[in-house]
């Protein structure tokens, strides 16, 4: 037996549970004479992977744990669905929304906005990890008319941009707010009577406190943002484009609106500032 296939199988061992109980009973012969681990030392190192495991998914996702009865026995099903593949070990963590999705059906018709609730509570580590270079900018006030030609705004590099199809930051908010007088039962009561409301959150990290913040955002805000995203446009360019793209509002309104949306942008430090 090679070297290789010996540290697969106790990779098998240390995290594949039916496997594992399988060689403790005997049951599943893996090594040659003489190569046989010792099954308490498998066992003991098996429960430690585990409770790191644990650990992890229960600080990342606080608010699916407590909707999700059987958070443990989920848990440990996706770590052997989906083993990590990243040195990060938080990286093991990041598939949990997809595997809701196409891996728990029941859990789906009891609690549809599951999979959201889960990207919302990942994107905020990713948020907070995500290696960036922060780019140069000016602080200006636009009160100059020859500004917008030529001055564009400056998104904050850790933006990320999600679409739910439901208040997901209510959720969350219902289930950690509650978190201390109610049990999971009541959580789980809770959020059953949540309905559909389409939103969309801009996810992001301030860049000098490093808190994440997360911003419900309008149809012209988020517009606004996706062409700076896309295009990097000057002030005026922004504002044309949003004017044609909203034409059936009045353009004053439309222009008043965005005059009004960049101070509050940049004070969030979602803009950082403009750039020539």
């Amino acid at each position: 037996m090679t070297l290789s296939e010996i540290e697969a199988n106790l990779q098998m061992l240390w995290t594949k549970k039916e496997s594992r109980k399988e060689f403790l009973a005997g049951n599943l012969q893996l090594f040659k004479s003489g190569q046989k681990p010792d099954p308490k030392q498998i066992a003991l190192y098996a429960d430690l992977i585990m409770t790191g495991q644990m650990n992890l998914m229960e600080s990342i996702y606080p608010a699916c744990q407590r909707i999700i009865s059987d958070f443990e026995s989920v848990v440990y099903k996706y770590m052997e669905e989906c083993p990590p593949t990243h040195f990060n070990l938080n990286q093991a963590a990041k598939g949990f929304s997809g595997y809701l999705w196409n891996n728990c059906p029941s859990l789906l018709k009891k609690y549809p906005f599951l999979p959201e609730l889960a990207d919302y509570e990942w994107i905020e580590l990713e948020v907070m990890e995500v290696d960036v270079e922060w780019p140069d900018y000016e602080q200006i006030v636009l009160n100059d008319p020859g500004q917008f030609s030529v001055y564009r705004p400056v998104l904050n590099p850790t933006l990320q941009m999600r679409n739910y199809k439901y208040p997901i930051s209510e959720i969350v908010d219902k289930l950690i707010d509650n978190s201390d007088s109610d049990s999971d039962d009541q959580a789980q009561e809770l959020v059953k009577s949540v309905k559909k409301k389409a939103v969309t959150l801009a996810i992001f990290r301030e860049p000098k406190t490093h808190e994440v913040k997360f911003l419900q955002l309008g149809e012209i805000t988020r517009f606004a943002i996706e062409q700076i995203q896309s295009n990097k446009p000057t002030y005026q360019e922004l504002l044309a484009s949003t004017i044609q793209a909203f034409s059936k509002r009045k353009a004053d309104e439309v222009v008043l609106e965005l005059l009004d949306i960049f101070p509050t942008l940049q004070a969030h430090k979602l803009i950082l500032g403009s750039a020539r």
